[in-house]
């Protein structure tokens, strides 16, 4: 097992900064200062999502998107999820804003995943058979959901927020894309009969624990 050499001399613990295993610690000054972090921590990451421009109804089970046509999905990515790729984060809660109001039938469920999805359906498609299906090309990259019921609203917009699916959290480590090692991906499925607005944003948020 490696030793953590002291320098020469005496100095306050609170006034060294140590190195690696084996290593030799330095006096915190200008040019050896303290980690500009600490492993872990708390954080909170957001994306949004743009619908299409009509107001067709969803049905539980639809898939909500940006593009009717699959081709054209773009999954919501949430960048800068861990401080490095092939790091961990454990999400424990999942928010969702949106800029309409309107709370009937506003009961949605977030896919997550650490590659990008391939999906075979568009927006007011039907995303779930009913039966766990899942109009995706591949599941491998799939960490879990969460299901989320809005219940506050303002004069604009309205806000849900939702534990995981499963019980405790998803903890679950990036870095499966090549150039995108610290994102994560969502997909969004709507649970309930909901009349979106025409071009409705959505905004995600993912709380959780860094490794």
């Amino acid at each position: 097992m490696g030793k953590v050499v002291m320098p020469s001399g005496n100095a306050p613990v609170a006034a060294m900064a140590f190195g690696p295993n084996g290593g030799e610690a330095a006096h915190v000054a200008a040019d050896t200062p303290l980690p500009a972090y600490m492993p872990g921590g708390l954080t909170v990451v957001s994306a949004m999502l743009v619908r299409p421009a009509d107001t067709t109804a969803y049905v539980a089970g639809d898939l909500v998107a940006n593009s009717v046509n699959a081709a054209g999905v773009a999954p919501i990515e949430l960048a800068d999820v861990t401080r490095a790729g092939v790091e961990a984060i454990r999400i424990e809660r999942v928010r969702l804003r949106k800029t309409s109001p309107a709370l009937v039938g506003a009961v949605f469920r977030v896919h997550l995943f650490r590659r990008v999805p391939v999906v075979t359906a568009g927006d007011n498609a039907a995303f779930d058979n009913g039966a766990g299906l899942l109009s995706l090309a591949d599941i491998t990259g799939y960490v879990g959901s969460a299901d989320i019921i809005m219940d506050r609203a303002a004069a604009i917009g309205a806000i849900g927020v939702g534990l995981v699916n499963g019980g405790g959290g998803i903890t679950c480590e990036t870095g499966a894309v090549v150039g995108k090692e610290r994102s994560l991906w969502a997909l969004i499925e709507a649970r309930g009969a909901y009349t979106p607005t025409s071009g409705e944003t959505f905004v995600l948020m993912i709380e959780g624990a860094r490794s």
